[in-house]
């Protein structure tokens, strides 16, 4: 025996796009709005999923809807490697680039740098001078830009940021750092 139904096909909810950002992006979205510590610097070992679901979502149009204004991501992780792996070659080329960050006009509209995670700062193959010039370009940064420029980064583990605030003591204060831990790899 034949059963026909005239049914449409069944919708399973993963298949939807979520109405709003999942716990981690919620999170991620208040540390921004905040006045003080509003860099958010992501910890643990789902704090990458975290940062990518960040920018998918605002690259997607959806973030500045969660702020109230229009928000804008510049991932700078790449550039990064690259310059601190290469001894600093490329100077120029990097300085350059967040002079463009320093000077952009952003009518009523935030900026978010991600850094991406600090263990490129902190490896074996890096210049400590380009780290050096790294870190006071992105505090000149946030010094001329003020409120419409967040910084974002990752570190997966504590032992990397107590590492990292060995070479830099004062970043959690020059960079306005609130660590935000990420215990969860899916949306809540």
């Amino acid at each position: 025996v034949q059963h026909r139904f005239n049914r449409s096909p069944p919708v399973f909810l993963c298949t939807l796009a979520p109405a709003r950002p999942d716990e981690n992006i919620r999170r991620i979205l208040e540390v921004l709005a905040r006045k003080n510590k509003r860099n958010p610097l992501l910890m643990g070992v789902y704090a990458k999923n975290a940062l990518r679901g960040f920018v998918e979502m605002v690259r997607n149009g959806r973030g500045g809807s969660v702020l109230g204004s229009e928000l804008r991501v510049v991932c700078l992780e790449r550039e990064i490697g690259e310059f601190v792996k290469k001894g600093g070659s490329g100077e120029e080329k990097f300085g350059v680039r967040l002079k463009e960050l320093e000077q952009c006009e952003s009518s009523g509209s935030g900026v978010v740098v991600s850094f991406g995670e600090i263990e490129v700062f902190l490896g074996d193959d890096v210049d400590v001078d380009a780290v050096r010039f790294v870190f006071s370009g992105l505090t000149r940064l946030l010094e001329i830009r003020g409120e419409k420029v967040s910084l974002l980064g990752v570190a997966e583990t504590s032992h990397a940021y107590s590492k990292l605030l060995g070479l830099f003591p004062n970043v959690e204060n020059d960079w306005d750092l609130h660590l935000l831990t990420v215990t969860s790899a899916t949306p809540s």
